[in-house]
């Protein structure tokens, strides 16, 4: 069975969490109805049953704050084995610093990393062969940006 459990800190006792994803919903400048497109928008993001219909049909979590306190966050998950995930989630939330900043290649060394993961999942090479060749690609790539790299 399946559970959500806190991040791993790198020093104990540390209570730090990120965010990674995350979606977005936009109205196109040649929208026919662009007026009528924003108010939905504002409603599917902002409005307590849209929410509610969006966590129960994909299990997304909200991200406005005031969506944390949406009744259908304090449910189990049945995936989960009934575990009230969205309790872990908000502590997470909780924790994430909101000056933090990606890098600039953060695209590319994404795209790095799981091109090695896959390949250490085939038994085309390891996870250490995989954050080895990742981290000098991305030393590569920012030092053809004239951005200083230390290690």
């Amino acid at each position: 069975m399946w559970s959500v459990a806190s991040s791993p800190q790198w020093e104990a006792g540390q209570n730090a969490a990120g965010n990674w994803g995350g979606s977005s919903t936009a109205v196109f400048k040649g929208s026919e109805h662009p007026y009528e497109a924003a108010k939905f928008a504002l409603w599917l993001n902002t409005s307590e049953e849209a929410l509610t219909a969006l966590n129960e049909s994909a299990n997304i979590y909200p991200a406005t704050t005031a969506g944390l306190d949406l009744p259908v966050l304090k449910e189990g998950v049945d995936f989960y084995g009934g575990q009230a995930i969205y309790d872990v989630f908000a502590a997470a939330a909780a924790e994430v610093n909101p000056d933090f900043l990606w890098g600039p290649t953060m695209t590319q060394t994404y795209a790095d990393v799981s091109d090695g993961f896959q390949k250490a999942v085939t038994g085309q090479g390891t996870l250490e062969d995989a954050l080895k060749s990742a981290q000098s690609s991305t030393i590569d790539t920012l030092e053809a940006q004239s951005i200083p790299v230390s290690e």
